[in-house]
């Protein structure tokens, strides 16, 4: 279930939320480090992360560090839900 996980938030942010659509993004890109995406990017994957798998990420996730990749992300779901 992890990997179904990670391929849709990555599809998620791969089609929504990428200013550059030619980049590729992996489980391990960190998003807002390597400008993949923007803060208010961020907001719309939490809320995205919240509806479809009705999970909340803190705004101390986003914060800290701990939701920079996809990984991280899928392991927060894993871990909450």
């Amino acid at each position: 279930m992890r990997e179904e996980r990670v391929r849709i938030l990555t599809d998620f942010v791969q089609a929504n939320l990428l200013a550059d659509r030619g980049r590729r993004v992996t489980p391990y890109t960190r998003l807002l480090r390597d400008g993949m995406v923007d803060s208010m990017g961020l907001v719309l994957l939490a809320a995205f992360v919240e509806e479809r798998f009705n999970v909340r990420l803190e705004d101390a996730d986003l914060r800290n560090g701990g939701a920079e990749t996809i990984a991280d992300i899928a392991a927060l779901i894993d871990a909450r839900g």
